[in-house]
């Protein structure tokens, strides 16, 4: 019973810390009651030194915006310096694309769309902003509180052990 107890804890404390660092496939930005979830084709993954097609998908809350009445432009830059500047190609009424090379491994890259109305107050102006992580950057060195934790666990997990040990040793004990 001790053991199984022991398993469910240390099975709850690994899920608890895997499933902190999980990233969603899409990007979402918003702006007021616009947003947009970016989208990279085909596989969510950029590549490094090769043209990107970068989708926008755009939903707006009073169901008025579309890319046709849009005055939409996209920029993405690479810390000061602007790799893309330019429309967005429509792919639907709410689907825009943008192609962009984008030339380092293990970058993030900042991506802004702005849009105002063709037809003023049709829908409300907007700038949104996403960023894009290009390759494996090298793993960050874990906070100092996460440090500790981590100091902690082989710890606890030998005490419980040594526990563990002591009761069924003293049971074989108390049977003879």
């Amino acid at each position: 019973m001790a053991v199984r107890v022991l398993l469910i804890l240390v099975t709850a404390v690994f899920a608890a810390l895997s499933s902190a660092s999980s990233v969603s496939a899409h990007t979402l930005a918003t702006d007021g009651r616009i947003s947009a979830f970016l989208h990279i084709a085909p596989d969510d993954v950029p590549r490094p030194g090769k043209t990107n097609t970068v989708h926008f998908y755009f939903n707006d809350q009073d169901f008025r915006f579309s890319l046709e009445g849009c005055d939409c432009s996209a920029q993405v830059k690479q810390g000061k310096d602007t790799l893309y500047k330019g429309g967005l190609a429509a792919e639907a009424r709410r689907v825009g694309r943008i192609n962009v090379f984008l030339p380092l491994n293990n970058f993030s890259y900042d991506v802004i769309v702005k849009g105002t109305p063709k037809t003023a107050g049709f829908f409300q102006p907007f700038t949104l902003k996403f960023d894009i992580d290009v390759g494996h950057p090298p793993p960050a060195p874990p906070p100092a509180k996460h440090r500790i934790f981590w100091l902690l666990v082989p710890v606890v997990l030998a005490a419980a052990g040594y526990w563990l040990f002591r009761q069924r040793h003293s049971r074989l004990i108390m049977k003879r």
